[in-house]
């Protein structure tokens, strides 16, 4: 995941993730999860706050995540 390279990379917690990227623990965990879509000034933000980040692998990981939830859904 995504997030688990930052916080190996770069030593920290999800809530600085979220703290230097400017968003909420919660929708760092939705996005993370598929359950929010991710915007360019997201990506941008990501990636000047972890520049080692790829971000295709960020938001192949997205949209992958966004299927399973989907798929979930459909079968609840």
């Amino acid at each position: 995941m995504f997030i688990t390279k930052i916080k190996v990379l770069y030593n920290v917690t999800e809530k600085e993730i979220a703290r230097r990227i400017g968003i909420s623990r919660s929708q760092l965990y939705r996005i993370k999860t598929g359950q929010s879509s991710t915007t360019a000034e997201f990506l941008e933000k990501l990636k000047k706050a972890f520049p080692a980040v790829d971000l295709n692998e960020v938001v192949e990981e997205i949209n992958r995540m966004k299927q399973k939830t989907k798929e979930l859904k459909k079968k609840a």
